[in-house]
């Protein structure tokens, strides 16, 4: 995984959680999850967020534009999702932040 695609991954967490508040991750399992393994966070992040319906147009618009960064194909079927390097979790966690702030995708890419 790139750092472009770790940050993209960071912020759209960062940005489910903000609208989804204290009804999503209040012990922070999941945050710990999602920074260690990004692919799985985003996925479970977004299917509470889905069957909350907290995504609306403009926040749907910014969560494609963040997915479109993923390159699925280096995903193999079959393969588990690696630990994400200390390296890449600090990266992820720096995102998440922009992205619970409201920053612009754009700002941080």
């Amino acid at each position: 995984m790139t750092e472009r695609e770790v940050r993209a991954l960071g912020w759209a967490y960062g940005r489910l959680e903000k609208v989804m508040g204290s009804k999503y991750d209040v012990s922070g399992t999941k945050y710990q999850q999602a920074c260690t393994y990004p692919l799985r966070g985003i996925a479970v992040a977004h299917k509470a967020a889905v069957n909350g319906r907290f995504i609306d147009k403009e926040l749907k618009k910014e969560l494609v534009d963040a997915f479109e960064i993923i390159d699925i194909n280096d995903v193999e079927a079959g393969n588990r999702e690696r630990v994400q390097p200390l390296e890449m979790q600090g990266i992820w966690q720096l995102a998440y932040i922009h992205g619970k702030n409201g920053d612009a995708l754009q700002t941080i890419i």
